[in-house]
This record gives C-alpha cells, sequence and structure tokens, in this order.
C-alpha cells in the first residue's frame, strides 16, 4: 500500500492506494469492456496538468485522486498522517 499526503482543491489529505498503476485505466476513459490487458501508460486524462503517473517517484498525484479507480482519498484536513494497518 501507497500512503502519501498531497494538497487538493486547497486541503491537506491522504491518498491511500495499493499501487497496481498499470490496471488503473481512469474513471473517465475506462471501456465498458476489458478483455484483461493491462491499461494503457497514457489514457489522456489530466487533473491539474498531472497525468497518470508513469514513473513510480510520481505516483499518487492529482490524477490519482480525480481518475484512479484504485485510490482512496482521505478528505480531511490532517495534521499528521498515522501509519495504518491494512489486512494482508
Amino acid at each position: 500500500m501507497l500512503i502519501k499526503r498531497i494538497r487538493f482543491a486547497g486541503i491537506l489529505t491522504a491518498v491511500v492506494c495499493d499501487g497496481l498503476c498499470n490496471q488503473c485505466w481512469g474513471i473517465n476513459s475506462r471501456p465498458k469492456n476489458t478483455d484483461g490487458k493491462n491499461a494503457p501508460a497514457y489514457p489522456g486524462t489530466y487533473e491539474g496538468g498531472q497525468g497518470k503517473p508513469i514513473q513510480k517517484e510520481n505516483r499518487l498525484n492529482k490524477w490519482c485522486i480525480r481518475e484512479s479507480e484504485r485510490a482512496v482519498l482521505a478528505n480531511v484536513e490532517l495534521n499528521v498522517l498515522h501509519e495504518f494497518e491494512f489486512p494482508k
């Protein structure tokens, strides 16, 4: 699991994701039927000038918040990001 603090729409938030970007199509570009292949690297959608992250160091950006079907946004202002425990 990946967790990153990011400012989105003026609010400090936490984004949580499984990091499987190759399986993320993006909500607005996801086809109705997929044949099980990996999602495209460049789906053609952007948020705040940021596209789908291609490089690992760019993961969890504004595109992930708006488009990713694999990310979850904590929509509260956080001062400290606590460690989360995820089931294995």
